[in-house]
């Protein structure tokens, strides 16, 4: 039977004690606000022959969440929920029981969500499109081979797709779902560039493989940028952002290997930014992520292993630290960029992979501003705790992380080693496995497993929008609703303020007290501003006109 530890700072080294807590002490437990209670199961959609439907593909749109889950293996249909029981409804069956609802892509220009029924076979892939609702949920195309990298682009949506692996695209309707040309084809890692759309593709009429290709939007209008590698196998571009006003990706050549590219939209302009692991080694560098106005990527150099990078506007590459030191590789994953710091899972050879933070990576000062943000699984025989999904609700960052104690379950911080905390044993006999964490309508979704249901949808909220503390009078706030700022008046001296957006994501923060608080950047609607002062702190509802 598994154990647990208690998180509290002043029951840290105290309270590592059996599932089956003796009555005494689960009764002091009782009197401990523990966040657990916020932790519920939103639905048990499964039947008794199919106990755990396996929600996967969340996503946000328009308030709720969309899903694709059973009710049993042969039969994964559309789902919504809205965080309730009643509220959580199959919208949609794809007419074929082997069909399932996957690779959903939320279109901002066309205030859809687009989406793939698979596998190919039986009954073909086909693209879909859903408004959240049962009428507004139907099938665009016709079958298609395969279907993959859904990309919003002119306000249309690009994605790689019939019986040639083809681009195409959809305008929303069915009449509009098209193949742009049968010449362009894998279309992959889509990017854009000066109203130009870019890709990994061929173009079957010039003597390549797969190469950089820039188009309008047009079969007439697209072109090999530069044949990279010429021949086979050409040099497949990967992972394109768009950085400086220039597009950088991956890309191989037989000279140099995979490195790092960069290109201005013109042959001249597409060149490798630098042979980092020199020779014909690859340096693969992947991962690639804007944060603190630089490009940071993993790579390896040939010396360091597989470590962490950083390149800024001049197109210096610099090591931000080598956490696993020598050539053995610390392999940093899941970067994510939270309250102006960038987090990851890395492996530095002591403490097993466990989270890190980068507070801005400056090379005079790596060894301070890349630190372990907590040792959370110290078990000598198995010390990984392996955070994966990072996922910022309400001024905090969630993960699922195996603590060696209590299994895979959910994680939480707020930056600090104490403020690094389990929130809840989902699963007491085993791993809850908590995953595709994704915030909607102002709780933090995900699947899990709590060993008695099977993989089901679960929901986390914070307990401050549960505790009625907008009805906290030492805290006034004022104009509400306001057009463009707002003042708090409090006895207490004021620490910080941060606004979320109804999703629960950090629109706006503000260090310390302010005598007037401007949101004049922010759209019209509903927010939540969370107030903290020494004294604690409270979260008011705040209405932009």
């Amino acid at each position: 039977m598994k154990n647990i530890t208690c998180f509290h700072e002043h029951l840290i080294n105290a309270c590592l004690v059996s599932k089956k807590i003796p009555l005494l002490l689960f009764t002091i437990l009782l009197t401990i606000p523990f966040l657990n209670a916020q932790v519920s199961l939103v639905k048990d959609i499964g039947t008794t022959n199919f106990p755990g439907t396996d929600p996967k593909q969340l996503i946000a749109y328009n308030g709720n969440l969309l899903f694709s889950a059973g009710p049993d293996q042969n039969n994964f249909t559309l789902w919504l929920s809205d965080g309730t029981d009643s509220g959580t409804v199959s919208i949609k069956d794809l007419g074929n029981p082997f069909q399932k609802p996957g690779d959903f892509y939320y279109s901002s220009q066309l205030n859809l969500v687009l989406f793939k029924s698979y596998p190919s076979n039986p009954g073909g892939t086909s693209v879909w499109i859903t408004d959240g609702t049962e009428t507004g949920t139907e099938k665009l195309s016709n079958t298609f081979t395969f279907i993959d990298n859904f990309y919003e682009f002119n306000n249309e949506v690009y994605f790689q797709g019939g019986s040639s692996l083809t681009l195409a695209k959809t305008d929303g309707s069915t009449s509009g779902t098209v193949i742009v040309g049968n010449s362009i084809l894998a279309p992959s890692s889509f990017a854009t560039l000066n109203d130009n759309l870019l890709f990994s593709g061929l173009i079957n009429t010039f003597n390549s493989q797969n190469e950089l290709i820039s188009s309008d939007g047009t079969e007439s209008g697209s072109f090999i940028v530069k044949d990279i590698n010429p021949g086979f196998p050409g040099s497949f571009p990967d992972e394109l952002i768009l950085y400086n006003n220039k597009i950088y990706f991956s890309a191989n050549t037989n000279l140099n290997g995979r490195e790092l590219w960069v290109t201005d939209g013109t042959n001249s302009g597409t060149v490798m930014v630098d042979d980092l692991n020199t020779g014909s080694a690859s340096s693969n560098p992947t991962n690639l992520i804007l944060f603190d106005n630089e490009l940071y990527f993993t790579a390896d150099d040939g010396i360091s292993g597989v470590e962490l990078y950083k390149m800024d506007t001049n197109e210096t590459i610099t090591q931000v630290f080598d956490i696993n030191i020598g050539a053995n590789s610390s392999n940093p994953s899941n970067l994510t960029i939270y309250n102006n710091r960038l987090y990851y899972s890395a492996d530095d050879g002591l403490n097993g992979i466990e989270p890190w933070v980068t507070y801005n990576g400056a090379i005079i000062d790596r060894a301070l501003n890349t630190v372990i943000l907590k040792d959370i699984n110290t078990s000598p025989s198995s010390p990984d705790s392996n955070p994966i999904g990072f996922t910022e609700y309400f001024g905090e960052l969630y993960f699922a992380a195996d603590d060696g104690v209590n299994g895979i379950e959910l994680w939480k911080t707020n930056g600090a080693d104490l403020g690094t905390v389990l929130v809840d044993d989902i699963n007491p006999t085993g791993d809850s496995n908590p995953q595709g964490l994704t915030v909607a309508n102002n709780r933090l979704f995900f699947a899990a497993n709590d060993g008695t249901t099977g993989i089901e949808l679960w929901k986390y909220q914070d307990p401050t929008l549960t505790l009625n503390e907008f009805d906290n009078h030492e805290f006034a706030l004022f104009p509400n609703p306001t057009t463009d700022s707002f003042t708090i008046k409090s006895n207490d001296v004021i620490n910080s303020v941060s606004i979320f957006d109804v999703q629960g994501k950090t629109v706006k923060s503000f260090s310390n007290g302010l005598v007037t608080y401007s949101i004049s950047d922010l759209n019209s609607g509903l927010y939540f501003v969370r107030i903290k002062s020494s004294k604690g702190g409270t979260t008011k509802k705040l209405l932009k006109q």
